[in-house]
């Protein structure tokens, strides 16, 4: 059986086929239990026009469940899956479970999702279906349309992809999807690896183009200015506002650039801030613009909601811990390595 299902702008092919006959990877193929849409990518829930984010913690729970439905998943498979080696208590496990009951709408003592079997585990008692997407999860931007008389070549050798590049970029699917599980989840994050490893291709033909419906991407390189630069980056943004077009160019504190990107911040539902090649703001900017810089990141995070990803080498990672506002990039950094 085939049916349509529409959430919101996004259409989905809904076919009744078990979730575990499927071979995709779960981690990406969009799936419904009961009468949820789960967006593991995105780590969403979605029913009707509700829509829920949940942690990444919590969305790794449902998942290893739903890829056994019906079937008892011991409380040890649970945390070997989701933790690996964290070291945990169960009851971080009884908590995750309990925030999901709680999010989907269930009862633990009359569940119609999740099913405790006393001292062994747990199981998933609700209908697990497959959905198979007609208009992605994510909404690529626009890439220049290459015709047959376009005759370069599309590899741009030590130069980095772009967003115009898109199309050409492949390779690194599964970072951009991780990527954007922990964006989903964290506001201050980062990725590092050594120089030539395509951190920059990676953000702007492979993350910035898969931008989920409702976010707002901004990418910017500090250079030897780096509240010059972002001003540079949000003039395309105000181009119809020739007085903010002009106080752009000239910004150099962090309370100004927190309102203008707070004001960017407030066209979306969600919006994230990329900070490509960080370390020249080390390398090319004044003790005093790194620390000015640092506290504005942090207030852009705290204050306006902005999600920040920082990009760097790896040999700079170590400069972040001297800057407080930064330290919480330790807890999520996603190292990239050589595709």
């Amino acid at each position: 059986m085939v049916d349509l299902l529409n959430v919101g702008p996004l259409t989905y092919i809904y076919l009744k086929v078990p979730l575990a006959t499927t071979d995709s990877d779960l981690s990406d193929l969009p799936f419904r239990v009961g009468d949820w849409l789960v967006e593991p990518r995105l780590n969403r829930l979605t029913r009707g026009d509700e829509s829920i984010q949940i942690e990444l913690k919590m969305m790794d729970v449902l998942v290893c469940l739903a890829g056994h439905p019906g079937e008892l998943v011991t409380r040890q498979q649970i945390i070997d899956t989701v933790w690996a080696t964290e070291f945990i208590t169960e009851k971080t496990l009884t908590r995750a479970v309990a925030e999901l009951r709680r999010t989907l709408g269930d009862d633990a003592k009359q569940p119609s999702f999740i099913e405790t079997i006393h001292r062994k585990g747990y199981r998933l008692i609700a209908e697990v279906e497959a959905v198979r997407r007609t208009a992605a999860t994510v909404t690529p931007l626009p890439t220049r349309s290459v015709g047959r008389e376009d005759d370069r070549s599309p590899y741009p050798g030590l130069a980095a992809f772009t967003e115009d590049e898109a199309e050409f970029f492949f390779g690194r699917e599964a970072e951009v999807t991780q990527l954007w599980r922990k964006i989903t989840t964290r506001r201050l994050l980062a990725v590092i690896g050594p120089s030539g490893v395509g951190k920059s291709s990676l953000l702007r033909a492979g993350l910035i183009p898969a931008t989920p419906e409702g976010w707002g991407s901004l990418i910017v390189q500090p250079g030897e200015s780096v509240f010059r630069a972002l001003g540079r980056a949000l003039v395309p943004v105000f181009k119809d506002d020739t007085r903010t077009t002009a106080e752009l160019l000239d910004i150099d504190d962090p309370a100004h650039a927190v309102t203008v990107v707070s004001r960017w911040r407030g066209t979306y539902q969600r919006a994230l801030l990329i900070v490509d090649q960080f370390e020249e703001l080390f390398t090319q900017n004044s003790p005093e613009a790194r620390a000015s810089f640092a506290v504005l990141l942090r207030r852009l995070v705290d204050d306006s909601d902005v999600n920040v990803l920082l990009s760097m080498r790896d040999d700079f990672l170590y400069r972040c811990h001297s800057y407080p506002p930064l330290r919480p990039i330790f807890e999520s950094l996603s190292p990239l390595e050589q595709p």
